[in-house]
């Protein structure tokens, strides 16, 4: 009898060594999540506005008639 309670209670001991190790993991990715969206939503604004005054800048040159600083400007986005 005491041979089986005492496997019972190392059953429950390992178990909840497993939950516990579990939600620490459950609390790494959500952290990792967090901070990956948070990396994705600044790198996503900085290339839009990065963008943008490159647009601005082609559209002057257009305004302007300088075709040739507009097709350099193009040839320097094309991502490689």
């Amino acid at each position: 009898m005491h041979e089986l309670c005492r496997k019972w209670s190392v059953k429950l001991v390992t178990g909840k060594r497993k939950n516990v190790h579990n939600e620490g993991r459950k609390e790494r990715r959500k952290g990792y999540s967090r901070l990956k969206n948070e990396l994705k939503r600044t790198t996503e604004k900085t290339k839009n506005e990065y963008l943008d005054s490159i647009r601005d800048e082609i559209v002057e040159f257009q305004r302007t008639q300088r075709f040739d600083l507009v097709y350099m400007k193009k040839q320097k986005l094309v991502w490689k």
